[in-house]
């Protein structure tokens, strides 16, 4: 029983492709959860009224609900994912050490933790490349990877310069 529902939940968070017109629903209802959270950054660092604030913080919460389960369920399916249905710990561990499921736990935490010391909003940020591997886009991430391999000095020589001048204005 559990394995059908482990299957049916796989089927609806996998990425890539066209499974189907539910698994194209979560993916737009993550693509649009992220996008409202990076706004709600936005947002954070503008003084507002304390009724927004308030408004803002019920957002805040409810987004990290959302991508609480998301991360969950993702971490249950990963022994699907990983291809290593002998072993589900390990197959866990393995998800958890990837680069999307650190960004993601990363997110959570300051949240988790109550912790306003701490500011991980570039993780809740990160989270947008998620939208890059939705509808077909994930093969101009990958050119765009190599250029980055490619170019990295340059274009970290770019951010230098643009941080600097950000800074003296």
């Amino acid at each position: 029983m559990f394995k059908k529902i482990e299957f049916a939940v796989y089927r609806l968070l996998k990425e890539g492709g066209r499974q189907s017109q539910l698994n194209d629903v979560v993916e737009y209802a993550i693509g649009t959860v992220i996008c409202l959270n990076v706004v709600l950054i936005i947002l954070e660092s503008v003084r507002l009224d304390p009724k927004y604030v308030e408004i803002m913080h019920i957002f805040k919460i409810s987004f990290f609900v959302f991508f609480l389960t998301e991360y969950i369920l993702r971490l249950w399916i990963a022994d699907i994912v990983m291809h290593d249905r002998q072993h589900p710990i390990i197959s866990r561990i393995r998800y958890m050490l990837t680069f999307r499921a650190i960004v993601d736990l990363l997110a959570l935490l300051p949240v988790m933790l109550g912790s306003t010391i701490i500011d991980f909003r570039i993780f809740r940020i990160l989270r947008l490349l998620r939208i890059s591997q939705m509808g077909g886009v994930n093969k101009y991430t990958t050119v765009l990877l190599q250029v980055f391999r490619l170019k990295g000095a340059q274009l970290m020589s770019s951010i230098f310069i643009a941080f600097i001048c950000m800074l003296t204005s």
